[in-house]
């Protein structure tokens, strides 16, 4: 598999905004001349290697800092950020995560529709509703 970094959010009382910021410190730290960053989240089980690549594609051919999924009528993670928005993405408090950012800026957004993107999985009923779907 892919090489990864295991970053460990001390402050994860603080709100989702905490990781936020603690997953973009370690990149920026990490990795010189960073031009763009994916966040997505773990709970949503039909994020693929191919919606982000779609993503990544998106971003840029679209020019846009953000480019973002459209569900359930917002928009919201995966998304990538270009380095512009990396100040940005530092500044969330609480449980503002990325999704503060992308609505906040609709003009600088690249939308890729994503219906999927609306389904996620935050306790054991709401994956044993998945199973029982599919």
């Amino acid at each position: 598999g892919l090489p990864y970094d295991l970053v460990l959010n001390e402050r994860w009382h603080e709100g989702i905004a905490s990781s936020v910021r603690a997953g973009v410190q370690h990149l920026i730290a990490r990795t010189e001349k960073l031009k763009a960053i994916v966040i997505l989240a773990c709970d949503q089980p039909f994020v693929d290697a191919h919606t982000v690549r779609q993503l990544i594609d998106l971003h840029q051919e679209s020019g846009k800092p953000i480019a973002a999924c459209g569900y359930g009528g917002t928009v919201g993670i995966p998304a990538v950020f270009a380095c512009s928005r990396f100040h940005a993405l530092l500044e969330l408090e609480g449980d503002h995560g990325a999704k503060a950012l992308i609505i906040a800026q609709p003009d600088d957004l690249a939308t890729l529709d994503f219906p999927d993107g609306a389904i996620d999985i935050d306790t054991p009923a709401d994956y044993q509703r998945l199973i029982a779907a599919n």
